[in-house]
Formats: structure tokens, sequence, C-alpha cells
């Protein structure tokens, strides 16, 4: 889990917004094709439900093209947007960092850093080599 960790780190450094969002790394949490933190997968995870097979296969296999539509579960998303929005927002108001991180960069800062869970517990900045800003922000809306 860690090579897969820092090999997605490594390969998304120094990459634009864009260019990591046209960028598919392999989920340093799946094994043989399956979820192993299934029950505390991000909510991103949680909310991608998309309804079409061969839409989601031809979006993954082709990223660059945005004109593929993998067919997303309106209700669910727009439902996981709103849960997204409310945590975000209270989590906000007492204080806590509400940055969004990419996964595998976030998860090798933390690895490198174990004081990252005490500063975010303090309601400090949790990482010190990264912004926030390590993913685009339409997925970050509050």
């Amino acid at each position: 889990m860690r090579g897969e960790i820092e090999a997605n780190s490594t390969l998304l450094q120094g990459l634009s917004e864009l260019e990591r969002m046209r960028r598919n790394v392999k989920c340093p949490f799946l094994a043989a094709g399956r979820c192993t933190i299934y029950e505390a997968r991000p909510q991103t995870c949680r909310n991608y439900h998309a309804t079409d097979v061969t839409g989601c296969r031809a979006s993954y296999e082709q990223p660059d093209n945005i004109d593929i539509d993998p067919d997303f579960a309106p209700l669910v998303y727009q439902a996981g947007g709103a849960h997204v929005d409310a945590f975000c927002s209270t989590l906000q108001q007492l204080g806590y960092d509400t940055n969004a991180y990419e996964l595998s960069t976030a998860l090798a800062a933390a690895i490198a850093d174990p004081q990252s869970r005490a500063r975010f517990v303090a309601k400090q900045i949790p990482f010190v080599t990264l912004t926030g800003n390590e993913i685009p922000t339409e997925f970050c809306d509050l």
C-alpha cells in the first residue's frame, strides 16, 4: 500500500489541477479489484455511482475525453454533495482544516510526518508541505 501511495504521489507531483484530473492512478486501497477500506472509504468514493459500465470504462480509459458521460445516479450524487457541504461547513465552523487534498499526496505527507494528525486535532493545518489545493476546486464547494 505504501508503495502505491508513494508512486501515485510522485507521479502527480508538479502536475496542474487539469493534468491531475486527466491522469489515472490506481487507488492504493484496491486489492484484487476490491476496496479494502470500503466501510471507511472517502466521501468522493461514496458519491461515485456510475450507472453505465460502458461509459464508466470509456471515461477511465480515455481521461482526456471530457465528452464521455459515465452517467451518474443524479439523486445519489446530489445527496452526497449535500452531505459533503454540511460536513465541511460544520468542520469549518468548529475551526478545523477543511482544505481538500489529493488522496495519495495527503497519505504520503501523513506517513512522512506522523505529527500531521496531532496538528489537525489541534485545529491547525495538518500538512506543512501541502497547500490544500491539490485537487480541483469543484470538489471543494461549500
